[in-house]
């Protein structure tokens, strides 16, 4: 199930071919944060050539839209979300000064201790870029550090 209110919830259940039954949806407006909805479709039906078509759409989506405030992407497993995580921050590397950081909103200072309390190597240097990754794998302590670092 989504988490959030959609304007079109009856089309989305519709095509995902869930019942009326089966869908509530409250209104946008009672959201306490406004959102925007970006959804792109890919028809390619191999997993792996399907995930490598998202990349560059999911790059300049974050890149393009999200401006300095937080963005999320959701990928399917844990694999990928190192894996689009990394293929962010490569990339933001590759076209930026090295100083600019685009994603860090804390401070290198602040940021060495936090780096510390991560025992996922993937993920630590991930944050170092301002690119986090969350799933069921990281640790209790790890998810915490992620939430507190989307919320700076």
């Amino acid at each position: 199930g989504l988490s959030t209110s959609l304007a079109n919830a009856k089309d989305l259940g519709e095509w995902v071919g869930t019942t009326s039954h089966s869908l509530f949806n409250f209104h946008p407006n009672v959201r306490p944060v406004p959102l925007k909805v970006n959804i792109q479709a890919f028809d390619i039906p191999h997993f792996n050539a399907r995930m490598l078509a998202m990349t560059k759409p999911a790059i300049y989506a974050v890149t393009h839209t999200g401006g300095n405030k937080p963005v999320i992407v959701f990928v399917p497993t844990r694999k990928q979300t190192r894996r689009t995580a990394k293929d962010i921050y490569t990339f933001v590397a590759s076209v930026e000064d090295a100083k600019t950081r685009r994603f860090l909103h804390v401070s290198p200072e602040k940021l060495a201790p936090i780096l510390k309390e991560i025992e996922s190597a993937p993920l630590r240097e991930s944050a170092e870029q301002g690119v986090l990754f969350y799933h069921d794998g990281l640790t209790n302590k790890e998810k915490k550090v992620v939430e507190e670092l989307f919320q700076s």
